[in-house]
């Protein structure tokens, strides 16, 4: 492990946190790696930098808000990217709902508030995240959870991109008017 921290990271106190399945390759065996320092996390990857890599990175920077996870920095090895981000030891919603079987409207209320003020703060930065769904959100894991928004890895910037045409996400979570291959507005498909 002492081979991927480097730079301002120190090697002691990092902690393997899992291997997880690799979301958007449909669980076909590529795992990243988790990684916890502090109140840090890094997901280590071998990966090669692509425009959906490099759009995730610069769109994440830009965006400051209580509800999306932070983006602290990209390191990159001739042989890893590392992406580092305050840790959310909540984990996902999606977990969180499938243990409590149902949630109270209370509860879900709560937590509905805080996604669509994460969302609405994306979309007045003109990024639009483009695979919202239960598993790219994380809870921060106090006693009143903060819901964090994460993975922007399909986002798209209004301001530094053409106008979104792709069928992007998640198929089972895809709005309508995406799948229509029809360019569409970024801010559109999640609207309720």
């Amino acid at each position: 492990m002492a081979g991927l921290c480097f730079a301002s990271w120190p090697t002691e106190g990092v902690e393997f946190v899992g291997a997880l399945p690799d979301k958007m390759n449909g669980y076909d065996g590529v795992f990243y790696n988790y990684f916890s320092i502090g109140e840090l996390c890094m997901v280590v990857d071998f990966l090669q930098i692509d425009e959906n890599v490099a759009m995730e990175i610069i769109n994440h920077r830009l965006l400051r808000h209580p509800n999306i996870i932070r983006f602290k920095e990209a390191i990159l090895t001739p042989t890893h990217l590392a992406i580092v981000m305050k840790y959310a030891p909540g984990g996902e919603l999606f977990v969180r709902i499938y243990n409590a079987d149902r949630f109270s409207e209370d509860e879900a209320r709560y937590f509905f508030q805080q996604l669509i003020s994460g969302v609405n703060y994306c979309h007045s930065m003109q990024i639009f995240h483009r695979d919202l769904k239960l598993e790219n959100t994380l809870l921060d894991g106090g006693p009143a959870p903060r819901l964090k928004i994460c993975d922007f890895g399909y986002s798209k910037s209004s301001l530094l991109h053409s106008r979104p045409k792709s069928r992007i996400g998640t198929p089972t979570y895809i709005a309508p008017k995406v799948l229509s291959w029809r360019g569409y507005d970024g801010k559109m498909p999640y609207i309720l």
